[in-house]
């Protein structure tokens, strides 16, 4: 992710006493993973203040996944998918110009659960994944550049005229990866770039389209 400097602002004068407290209280119970106490003051403190704090997104995200990995009935887990979606709207609605997570790398992290909760369908996370990666470029997410191929691939299978697009996609992640590490100084980065590279090529290869 880009380097984080100074953020936003994170809680405007307006914000009640009433929604600030909901704001601590959720946090501190989300800290520790304790999701189900942190629900109730979280989803107040979303309703009532949604500019307030970044806090309501970066936790209300491990939240609502929280709720959908436990939920058994389809048709509250799809409500609850969607429900997310929408958060990550909210977060680059209200914070999309903080530094440490702007619109690019939202967008990024929207596709990903999307992906992960609606595994078959790639047409609709497909161009926040292509936003993301070209606007975040060596700074994007090495899940985000594999992923982006995966969509890219699976959707030329469905249709043979995207063949040169997939191609245009592939290279691009590739050149990113490529760049990206050379650049990387870090070994888990490192790491991380060396293992989406090399399932970009294998995504390439094995999509057929370079015959």
């Amino acid at each position: 992710a880009p380097a984080a400097t100074e953020n936003q602002t994170e809680q405007p004068a307006e914000v009640s006493e009433v929604c600030l407290n909901n704001i601590s209280l959720f946090a501190e119970s989300a800290k520790y993973k304790n999701y189900a106490d942190a629900l109730a003051p979280w989803q107040a403190a979303y309703a009532e203040c949604p500019q307030a704090s970044r806090a309501i997104y970066t936790y209300g995200s491990r939240i609502l996944a929280w709720q959908i990995d436990n939920e058994k009935d389809a048709a509250v887990k799809d409500q609850l998918v969607t429900k997310l979606m929408k958060l990550y709207d909210d977060q680059i609605k209200y914070f999309g110009n903080d530094t440490k997570q702007p619109r690019a790398y939202l967008l990024g992290m929207k596709a990903y659960y999307a992906l992960l909760y609606r595994p078959t369908d790639y047409a609709t996370p497909y161009p926040w994944l292509e936003e993301s990666v070209k606007t975040l470029g060596l700074n994007s997410q090495p899940s985000f550049l594999q992923q982006f191929v995966v969509a890219s691939s699976e959707l030329y299978k469905t249709d043979a005229k995207r063949a040169e697009k997939f191609i245009q996609d592939y290279l691009f992640a590739s050149g990113v990866a490529d760049g990206a590490l050379k650049a990387a100084t870090k070994e888990n980065d490192k790491k991380l770039l060396k293992v989406a590279k090399d399932n970009i090529d294998a995504f390439f290869i094995n999509s057929g389209v370079a015959t």
